[in-house]
């Protein structure tokens, strides 16, 4: 019985971090050929905002990232993408959109409960830095009353085409 509880529990642990993977490698794959990174997700993206980590970093930290996509045109406010934690039915759910916001689909599976998502973006400075975005993910994943298990997620990401080309 014991073998068999644990057995469960790995599976659900698994799982979890198998689907907590492939949400955050599709996070990281469009961040790293996008541009124009926007801490938070309230009006289109028309200039890089940031939100550093400081000594502080849960006062500037925003559960919500904005940017232009790889083929993404700047002064069309309706083709950027835009990662949010947001609660459906009480399950925190990482969702993605590619409409600036008008619609949404989850990236994480019902099993996986976003408990907190935190985004910093930082060296968004057009011609001196190179703008990286830092993501904490925390939750838990569960298949089962008995096979709950916790985890906690950072990732560090940089733009990978180099911001001198937006120079006005």
């Amino acid at each position: 019985v014991s073998l068999e509880s644990a057995s469960r529990k790995v599976r659900a642990t698994r799982i979890a971090m198998d689907n907590i993977g492939a949400a955050i490698d599709s996070m990281s794959r469009t961040m790293r050929m996008g541009s124009t990174f926007n801490c938070g997700c309230g009006a289109p993206v028309t200039t890089p905002v940031a939100c550093e980590m400081d000594n502080n970093p849960d006062d500037d930290s925003q559960p919500c990232i904005a940017f232009e996509h790889q083929n993404g045109v700047i002064t069309n406010p309706n083709d950027q993408y835009m990662y949010r934690r947001s609660v459906v039915g009480g399950v925190g759910r990482i969702e993605r959109s590619k409409t600036s916001g008008t619609s949404w689909e989850m990236l994480t599976a019902p099993e996986i409960n976003v408990t907190d998502l935190k985004v910093w973006v930082g060296g968004v400075d057009v011609a001196t830095d190179q703008p990286y975005v830092t993501m904490v993910i925390r939750g838990t994943a569960s298949t089962g009353a008995k096979t709950s298990t916790t985890f906690n997620v950072q990732t560090t990401i940089s733009q990978r085409v180099p911001n001198l080309d937006l120079i006005p």
